[in-house]
């Protein structure tokens, strides 16, 4: 706690976010639970059809903040690509994926509908690209941050879109 103390006395007027990915050790509940400070909830982490994940868009409590993916996670299209057909047909069942939204703004939705106070969608997911425009792939020293957004690929139908999903759920 000192070090957390230490920042939000110096730098009262930021907001911080706990990045606590991984594997949550009672030290690290202590630390949130001391600090107030939000954690981070990682719903392509969230589908293992085989255990109980904290990722779980029902276990986003409100002081988090719900990421689809993170600088470090592939695209959405790329991740479906990665799952096993379990993980896929578990996930597929609890966000009630159809046809017509599809994967990526059925994710959004999911996202959007936490009880988290602060959802976060990576550009590349709302343009619905493929893993070819992953922004890094931690590991490796190069043709990382390379991806950019092309001019008019953020249109009026784009928005439109997006905006009814955040007013949907109350998140303007």
């Amino acid at each position: 706690m000192g070090l957390v103390s230490v920042l939000t006395s110096w730098f009262g007027e930021m907001e911080y976010i706990a990045e606590d990915l991984g594997y949550i050790t009672p030290g690290v509940q202590q630390l949130l639970s001391d600090s107030g400070l939000p954690g981070m909830k990682v719903l392509e982490f969230a589908f293992d059809a085989h255990g109980e994940s904290d990722y779980l868009p029902h276990r986003c409590e409100q002081n988090s903040v719900c990421y689809m993916g993170t600088h470090d996670n592939d695209t959405v299209l790329g991740w479906l690509k990665t799952m096993s057909r379990a993980d896929r047909r578990f996930a597929s069942a609890y966000m009630h994926i159809t046809e017509d939204e599809g994967w990526v703004w059925g994710l959004i939705r999911t996202g959007m509908s936490t009880a988290s106070n602060l959802f976060v969608v990576q550009m590349q997911d709302l343009l619905e690209l493929p893993a070819s425009c992953r922004m890094n792939i931690p590991g490796t020293s190069t043709g990382n941050w390379q991806w950019r957004m092309l001019p008019g690929a953020a249109d009026k139908a784009l928005a439109k879109k997006l905006r009814s999903y955040t007013e949907t759920f109350r998140r303007i």
